[in-house]
């Protein structure tokens, strides 16, 4: 009879040391959310799991030299409440909150959502945006940090190798940052999980005392087989000064990018109201204390 393996460190030094022998037929436990269904889809009923569920060295959320680190344990749920993130790194914290359910995100690790590499995946755009490391180690206890976009490669494709695993994300944190999460989603059939359809995160470096914007990252979602940076929206923000007219010069240009990224395929149009909507949401969390006159 199939049967899988599973074998369970808690450790980070136990974990090297299971890395060491994965082969192709070697799975890694973060959450389990995503993994499951995928082996059940794809017909496979045996394997070798490792899960790193009880590593509880990788259970935390700090700052520490001018980073948020966030441990591969953590869950979403703990990364929508935490203060840090919230205080730091908003749209990471708003991308958590919106993530499927709340079984979902009780359940479900940001490390496997990008070890998963959905295109339709919360947390990457945001995290991307954010400018945010990935920390990974191997079966040689080798750490290695990566950009998201490294690690993301491809429509549910990730660059990382046989023995390797993620163990830490690493957001910088910038002083007059400001940043905001937003998405477009329908429900799936099977729950009432609400996957993205398009999403759009925003990170800007906004000095109140100058009242300009000194630099901006702009990244969607779900609009293409991996989650971009929308150049054209960044360059509308960098170096401007916050009013309504830039906002409809920032949603003009995110309509630009997805117009492009569609391709003219009819079906896909209705993205183009979808990220209008979403661009005057994200323009108003950043700035709609500075164009109505309010304090922040």
């Amino acid at each position: 009879m199939e049967q899988f393996l599973f074998e369970t460190p808690e450790s980070v030094k136990e974990l090297t040391d299971y890395l060491k022998t994965a082969d192709a037929n070697t799975y890694l436990l973060s959450g389990g959310t995503d993994l499951i269904i995928k082996l059940r889809n794809s017909g496979i009923y045996s394997g070798r799991i490792i899960d790193m569920s009880g590593i509880n060295e990788l259970r935390h959320i700090k700052r520490e030299n001018g980073f948020i680190k966030i441990g591969a344990n953590v869950t979403f749920a703990e990364i929508g409440d935490s203060e840090i993130i919230n205080r730091h790194a908003a749209c990471v914290g708003q991308a958590a909150r919106q993530v499927g359910s709340k079984q979902i995100r009780n359940a479900a690790r940001m490390a496997g959502n990008i070890a998963n590499s959905s295109p339709r995946g919360d947390s990457i755009p945001a995290l991307l945006a954010a400018d945010a490391k990935i920390k990974t180690i191997n079966g040689n206890g080798e750490v290695t940090l990566r950009t998201i976009d490294e690690i993301v490669v491809g429509i549910s494709k990730n660059s990382l190798k046989r023995d390797e695993a993620i163990i830490e994300i690493l957001i910088p944190c910038i002083n007059n940052s400001r940043s905001a999460f937003g998405k477009y989603g329908r429900e799936s059939s099977r729950t009432t999980v609400v996957i993205a359809n398009l999403n759009v995160a925003t990170v800007v470096k906004y000095d109140r005392s100058i009242g300009i914007i000194e630099d901006a990252s702009v990244v969607i979602g779900s609009a293409a087989p991996v989650p971009y940076h929308g150049v054209m929206a960044e360059n509308v923000l960098r170096g401007s000064r916050p009013t309504v007219e830039l906002g409809d010069k920032f949603v003009a240009a995110l309509q630009e990018h997805v117009r492009e990224s569609i391709n003219g395929v009819k079906r896909y149009e209705n993205k183009i109201d979808e990220v209008t909507g979403i661009g005057i949401n994200i323009y108003d969390m950043l700035f709609g204390d500075m164009i109505t006159g309010g304090d922040s």
